[in-house]
């Protein structure tokens, strides 16, 4: 579920009493609005729910979208195709008839399941720009691939990685992803070209352990709490080979807008390193969550 604020901005300027001044009502700004709404998503299809217990009359409308109105405190509608969209609407609270308009990004729909026991859904995930590599620390050798896959509510990982490296053994290796939820590298704590909001690592697959940190105050805090916003889907390794897929709630770890940007990191039990994982030649990468298709 998500959250809309509706924000509203005043630039500021500085007023030379011999050259200007403001008399009342030149700015005649709307108060923010007392009425508000959440929204759950499944796939393209968006249930909204007014969240101001004592709102009546209450009406919806997604604007531009012939026909895509409702009235009561909950409103259902399924959008044509991911996308940006403005929702409005309108109630009557405190005596008043109000107003609150927020845009949404409605995201594509994902083929990708935790729960089927396979990797076989990740065959139609095929996005140029969500393909992983993974290659040896040492020596730079192909040791296997990946891929991303996104939806409203998951971003889901799949990983398929050899484990014929010297102590690179599936139930030791530790898993570390850092993550710049809001794609901003000047917020967070500061790792290269990222300013990394969450730090994950563990052996999660296997060893059951795993530590998530919260950096956005620029230090690493563990929110051991987290651990409930991670999902493990399918895990198997067998002849020198692993593969696992996991996902992370959207919201959960603040990756709610169009974009983040990450790194992914396999180590040896010693914390030597042993496997990279980039995408298109880049440990930092960016992962667009605003595909239309």
């Amino acid at each position: 579920m998500k959250t809309i604020y509706k924000t509203v901005s005043i630039l500021a300027m500085v007023l030379f009493a011999l050259t200007s001044c403001v008399h009342k009502g030149d700015l005649d700004i709307e108060p923010v609005p007392d009425i508000a709404f959440d929204y759950t998503s499944k796939g393209l299809t968006l249930t909204f729910t007014s969240q101001v217990e004592g709102t009546t009359d209450i009406s919806w409308n997604i604007i531009g979208q012939d026909g895509a109105t409702g009235t009561g405190e909950t409103f259902t509608y399924t959008f044509p195709k991911p996308g940006n969209y403005w929702v409005q609407m309108t109630g009557t609270y405190g005596g008043r008839e109000q107003v609150f308009s927020g845009k949404i990004l409605v995201a594509k729909p994902s083929v990708v399941k935790m729960d089927d026991d396979s990797f076989t859904d990740w065959d139609n995930v095929n996005y140029a720009d969500f393909m992983l590599v993974a290659t040896a620390a040492e020596g730079g050798a192909n040791v296997g691939s990946g891929k991303i896959d996104y939806d409203a509510n998951y971003i889901y990982f799949y990983l398929d990685v050899a484990t014929t490296l010297p102590k690179a053994t599936a139930d030791q290796m530790i898993l570390t992803m850092s993550i710049d939820a809001d794609n901003d590298a000047a917020t967070g704590l500061a790792n290269g070209s990222m300013g990394v909001e969450w730090l994950l690592e563990g052996n999660f697959w296997s060893g059951g352990w795993a530590s998530w940190y919260d950096s956005s105050s620029g230090e690493n805090v563990e929110d051991p709490a987290k651990a409930e916003s991670y999902v493990q889907g399918t895990y198997l390794a067998e002849n020198d080979r692993m593969q696992l897929e996991f996902a992370m709630s959207r919201k959960d770890f603040d990756m709610t807008g169009s974009s983040i940007t990450m790194s992914m990191k396999f180590y040896n039990e010693d914390w030597s390193n042993a496997i990279m994982i980039s995408c298109d030649g880049k440990e930092a990468f960016p992962v667009a969550m605003d595909k239309t298709e």
